[in-house]
């Protein structure tokens, strides 16, 4: 019994049963969502796949063409990226702690410091100014002659946005590359200068 097509007469009765259904309003079996009637009560089956829409995009505002059947509301994964990210931001965000992040981190992550220590990189040839090598060692760049935290309580920053404004922070001749090894002999690493 199992794979036999439907007579012509019963598919006829499952037709008009789909359209009497679907125009008292209720809701209508469909396992592989092939039936779809439109509101005039044709019978389209997959011609209503390939019906085609305008959508506004949610983030960038622009139209774009997409299938009828089809739940798109970002016109390209460079818009559906810049929703997700949105919408996990904050107090959104599973990792949320209440905002504990520290103020130094924030200002470390931030694009302004990365491009500053990029511009550092490039300016000494990606190489240790304290014992010269070069290539695949771990650089890292040193605010000098002021440390980091020297300059966040010399200037007094106390948020994210007084630390961006600051030029100091980002002078590129306030920094100097270090290995790895190199930086954390340095008097202010890690407290260092506290050590006796």
């Amino acid at each position: 019994m199992f794979c036999q097509t439907h007579t012509k007469e019963s598919r006829i009765k499952i037709s008009e049963g789909l359209k009497l259904a679907y125009q008292e309003g209720r809701k209508v079996y469909n396992p592989k969502g092939l039936n779809k009637i439109l509101e005039n009560g044709l019978y389209l089956g997959n011609a209503f796949k390939n019906a085609k829409i305008e959508i506004k995009c949610e983030v960038c505002g622009n139209v774009f063409n997409s299938f009828k059947g089809n739940k798109r509301k970002f016109c390209s994964r460079e818009c559906f990226g810049k929703a997700q990210r949105e919408l996990q931001k904050g107090e959104n965000c599973n990792f949320w702690k209440g905002g504990i992040t520290k103020l130094s981190k924030q200002i470390r992550e931030s694009l302004e410091y990365k491009n500053w220590r990029l511009a550092i990189y490039k300016r000494d040839n990606w190489t240790c100014q304290n014992c010269g090598n070069r290539g695949s060692i771990e650089l890292e760049a040193h605010h000098t002659p002021k440390s980091f935290s020297e300059l966040l309580e010399e200037y007094k920053i106390k948020t994210f946005e007084q630390a961006i404004n600051c030029k100091e922070l980002f002078n590129i001749n306030k920094g100097v590359t270090f290995c790895k090894d190199c930086h954390g002999l340095t008097f202010e690493f890690c407290g260092n200068q506290y050590i006796k």
